[in-house]
C-alpha cells in the first residue's frame, strides 16, 4: 500500500478515470472555442459532437472499472445521478421540458 491507502489496482484504476475526465474537459474546451460540428484538421471526419461522445463513453468504462473492484457502487451512482437531475433542473435556465 501507498501512504494514500490506495492499492495498486486502485491507484490505476483512479488515475484512469482522472485521465478520461481530463479528456471531457479538453474536449467541452474545444467545443467552447471552435464549435459542435468543428473537426481537427487532421481528422475532418470526426465531429467535436463524436469526440465528446467517445470521451463520455471513455469515462463510463473508467467508472465501470471501479465497479469491478468495488471501490464504487453502481446502482448507488445511478440513484445519486437521479437525484441531482432534480436537485440541479430547477437551476437550469434552459429546459427540455
Amino acid at each position: 500500500m501507498l501512504y494514500n491507502q490506495l492499492t495498486p489496482i486502485q491507484l490505476e484504476r483512479l488515475t484512469k478515470l482522472n485521465e478520461e475526465c481530463a479528456e471531457v474537459i479538453q474536449i467541452i474546451s474545444k467545443i467552447f472555442l471552435h464549435g459542435l460540428n468543428s473537426s481537427h484538421p487532421d481528422n475532418p471526419n470526426v465531429s467535436n459532437v463524436a469526440l465528446l461522445e467517445e470521451e463520455c463513453g471513455d469515462v463510463l468504462n473508467a467508472i465501470r472499472l471501479l465497479e469491478e473492484i468495488g471501490l464504487v457502487n453502481r446502482p448507488r451512482i445511478d440513484a445519486l445521478a437521479d437525484i441531482k437531475h432534480e436537485k440541479i433542473n430547477q437551476w437550469l435556465h434552459y429546459k427540455t421540458e
